[in-house]
């Protein structure tokens, strides 16, 4: 059985697993013969690391399964350096401090699900993807998966509030991003700061935020949301489309077209179309819509009244507008929040879903992803993939920025999420490496 000892390197404490505790104390201790210590020393990240293991695609298969086991430690690192996660081994890089990127009392990303706030891969490998955190202010920096981070910069034209801006899906315009500001939306080039006039843009008449901005997979389709009104743009017609419905928030099909309007007080949610701009009713088998995510061509959300020890997953097809239970979380776990970013060539409830519980579990309640970020399919299949340890201390529920509320890039292979480091008094952004094949 693997035991985890831990090892000062300078400013990063490494959770290096060992085979036995003996070998964990004279890690500690520093008494390993040479060739061990140097390959322990190798596991931190102070320098350069290949942190591709050759691949091109995130695959969650290659994370161990969920065991529901607890942190033994939580490593000291400074942003702009990392860590390897001492359950799953996927390297974890600390974005923001109290002086990085600026001098902040806080610093966070936005909700988990609705907007891509961590680019597609660009660059060498399409390794290298851009995130928009806020510390103070949004700020833009770019993280090279293996190296570290680079480059923070303010955007050319910053979100007029929360969930007002949204990279590229497209994978041919990875550093492309779309912004509302002041009720229109631009296209901004995140690499040249170029504010540009590519047909279709502005278009104004979006709402004011926070905006609830998603794009579709093709970035063709746009909708927002804002007191009460949802808007929806199709850049290639032109069409322009709005619907009220006082809904708590609302979520574009990652494939365009449909937007679904979920009621988080009863069963029954709105689908609109906006192309005819009509509505049709869906009703979950039970509960009520909260902390769900939208994929390509579905939606899920958990049930969390039904209790005895399980929390069943919903999903709702948003073309025929059904609802089925496709999955059961084995044990009673309902703070959550689930993203569904990620635009996978699988469909329906074979999809990845991301999934990061706000606090540990309840009290006599054991069951997988104990305070870490996990992923797994809608349907279950392949099992409950753990991701990373997200360290929020359970005061983190009474500040909603200091939750985990994780979410991913397009192309799946990074993950961001905020934590409050056990309970200090200020939250920061972390962003983990998902493996690759």
């Amino acid at each position: 059985m693997l035991s985890t000892g831990s090892l000062p390197t300078g400013n990063c404490l490494m959770a290096v697993p060992v085979r036995s505790a003996r070998l964990a104390s004279l890690l500690a201790a520093r008494i390993l013969p040479l060739p061990l210590m140097l390959a322990a020393f190798a596991r931190c990240s102070n320098g350069p690391m290949d942190g591709n293991n050759g691949g091109t695609i995130a695959d969650p298969t290659l994370l161990p399964v969920a065991t529901g086991a607890a942190a033994s430690a939580m490593p000291t690192v400074n942003a702009g350096q990392s860590y390897l996660d001492e359950f799953s081994g996927v390297r974890v890089w600390r974005i923001t401090s109290a002086n990085i990127p600026q001098s902040n009392s806080d610093a966070h990303h936005d909700y988990s699900n609705g907007p891509v706030q961590v680019s597609r891969g660009w660059g060498t490998d399409a390794n290298t993807h851009t995130l928009l955190v806020s510390a103070g202010e949004y700020w833009l920096v770019d993280v090279t998966r293996g190296v570290g981070l680079s480059n923070w910069r303010l955007p050319s034209m910053p979100p007029q509030a929360d969930l007002c801006w949204t990279f590229a899906n497209d994978p041919a315009t990875p550093q492309i991003a779309f912004v509302v500001s002041d009720g229109t939306l631009h296209r901004v080039n995140t690499a040249t700061h170029v504010v540009d006039g590519t047909p279709g843009f502005p278009r104004t008449g979006m709402g004011l935020g926070p905006c609830w901005l998603m794009n579709s997979a093709d970035d063709d389709w746009f909708s927002t949301y804002t007191s009460s009104t949802s808007v929806a743009y199709q850049v290639s017609t032109g069409l322009f489309a709005s619907t009220s419905g006082t809904v708590g928030e609302a979520y574009l099909d990652r494939n365009g077209r449909y937007v679904i309007q979920p009621n988080e007080s009863g069963l029954t949610s709105q689908i609109w179309d906006p192309v005819t701009n009509t509505k049709r009713p869906v009703d979950l088998p039970a509960s009520h819509y909260v902390h769900g995510a939208v994929l390509r061509g579905i939606a899920v959300t958990h049930d969390v009244d039904q209790g005895g020890g399980e929390t069943p997953l919903y999903t709702t097809n948003l073309v025929a507008a059904t609802a089925t239970q496709t999955f059961t979380w084995p044990v009673y776990a309902p703070d959550y929040h689930l993203a569904g970013q990620w635009l996978q060539d699988d469909v329906g409830a074979a999809q990845w879903v991301l999934r990061s519980p706000e606090g540990a579990p309840f009290d006599g309640i054991t069951g997988p992803c104990n305070r870490a970020i996990c992923i797994f399919r809608a349907n279950g299949v392949d099992g409950i993939r753990q991701l990373a340890y997200h360290y929020s201390s359970d005061g983190a529920v009474a500040n909603y920025w200091h939750t985990a509320k994780a979410t991913w890039s397009p192309d799946g292979k990074m993950v961001m999420f905020s934590s409050d480091r056990g309970g200090s008094a200020r939250g920061d952004v972390f962003l983990a490496e998902v493996p690759l094949r």
